[in-house]
């Protein structure tokens, strides 16, 4: 996939790109690209949760290798759960995001 067709898939469906153009020069030069997104585990998934990993799924599609951090410290600090019950919805998590088609290899 060319560069152009990368950065189109990376923007598509935004409203705002913070370092358009470090990412256009990112990918003409072939350098590697990372997103990172971070959801709090305290409840069930839903329609927000599809809307941001298709942007991801966009992202891994172009290349780009995504990291997906489910904190659950976080969640528990804020008082959504035990630890065991957090990491439960954690595990839940991943794999309606897998299952959303998100590589989990990548």
């Amino acid at each position: 996939m060319d560069a152009d067709k990368k950065l189109e898939l990376i923007t598509r469906y935004t409203s705002e790109i913070i370092a358009e153009k470090e990412i256009e020069e990112a990918l003409e030069k072939g350098e590697p690209l990372k997103a990172y997104a971070g959801y709090e585990p305290s409840g069930k998934i839903h329609l927000g949760h599809a809307i941001s990993v298709n942007k991801l799924i966009d992202l891994q599609n172009a290349g780009v290798q995504v990291v997906v951090l489910l904190a659950d410290l976080h969640a528990h600090l804020n008082r959504k759960g035990s630890l065991e019950e957090i990491r439960e919805i954690a595990d839940y998590n991943k794999e309606c995001f897998i299952a959303l088609v998100l590589d989990k290899n990548k």
